[in-house]
């Protein structure tokens, strides 16, 4: 009876494996004949000759991205089907992506349809470190050719915010324009700066394209905010838009968030810093928030710890001046 109720409990797990195995080869077989990207460019594929403990530093390879670091942005695009080994089993497309991703801002999730290689290695000894995507596959540079060749701006946000800061008024490519405002940078700052204030849409991309980039990625970070932290954070953004553009035409919209208060202090507050208290950076904070917590301006704590950008590391020590 026992060995009866055991053959029939292996028939029904053979049963459901086989079923998987169907699905799975169908699934196969459907992709492969609409021209999808194959199972293993789902995973990170690593052939064994490629070195991926790193940081790498073979002449080979950074001569051949100090060489590609020279060319523009299409020259080194036509890089990417060029198969020649360099060094390291790494090729010459590998190099044009890391320079592509790391110098020009190449958006490389958006190229591979939302899919972020995990393997990244670091190329030190040259001028400006890159970052090469280990064990690509064909399926990969050929996502990435087609994005080349079918989209105008294929960059990051921060590419496009870069791009759009080196032209100016009519200069300016309105595709290009429209490519950053359909970023999600781009659409939390809208949500911010045009909440409780005067700002017209039209007044928020020149706006933004005063602020540095470090400070944009901060604000715009998705977190919750009370009314009143959204006011302090727009109050800070549009500060750093005067201080960099003291034009009256750009003062319009930041005259009414300027002249406001600072929100009112919360209930049972973190008592003031004494003089040159020593404040180790936690995960998760930022100048801002640092600054709300001891009732210190930002910009003090960037002098007294010269600090050139809103950038903070987590074990980082700050200098919180009384």
């Amino acid at each position: 009876m026992v060995n009866q109720k055991l053959h029939k409990s292996l028939l029904w797990v053979l049963g459901i494996s086989i079923s998987l195995n169907v699905i799975l080869i169908a699934f196969c077989i459907y992709e492969w004949r609409e021209g999808g990207v194959s199972i293993l460019a789902l995973v990170d594929y690593r052939p064994q000759e490629i070195a991926t403990k790193g940081p790498l530093s073979s002449p080979q390879l950074v001569q051949e991205a100090e060489n590609l670091k020279a060319k523009s942005f299409a020259e080194v695009c036509n890089s990417l089907s060029d198969t020649t080994a360099v060094s390291d089993g790494y090729t010459r497309r590998d190099i044009a992506l890391a320079v592509l991703t790391s110098l020009h801002h190449f958006n490389i999730e958006k190229a591979l349809q939302g899919y972020t290689p995990r393997q990244k290695v670091q190329l030190t000894a040259s001028s400006q470190p890159v970052t090469i995507f280990a064990g690509l596959l064909d399926e990969h540079y050929s996502l990435i050719a087609d994005f080349v060749r079918e989209e105008k701006w294929p960059f990051t946000s921060e590419g496009l915010y870069l791009r759009l800061r080196k032209t100016t008024g009519y200069d300016q490519d309105p595709s290009l324009r429209l490519a950053f405002c359909q970023t999600e940078e781009y659409h939390r700052l809208s949500l911010l700066l045009t909440r409780d204030a005067d700002i017209k849409e039209e007044q928020i991309l020149p706006l933004i394209l005063e602020v540095d980039w470090s400070f944009i990625a901060q604000a715009s970070k998705p977190r919750k905010l009370t009314l009143e932290e959204s006011r302090e954070v727009k109050r800070c953004f549009l500060l750093r838009a005067k201080k960099a553009n003291p034009e009256p035409a750009l003062l319009v919209p930041v005259k009414q968030v300027i002249a406001e208060e600072r929100p009112p202090i919360p209930k049972n507050p973190v008592k003031k810093a004494p003089p040159e208290t020593v404040y180790t950076v936690q995960y998760g904070d930022s100048l801002w928030s640092i600054s709300r917590k001891f009732h210190v301006d930002i910009e003090a704590i960037k002098k007294v710890n010269q600090l050139h950008s809103d950038a903070l590391k987590p074990g980082d020590t700050l200098r919180i001046p009384g």
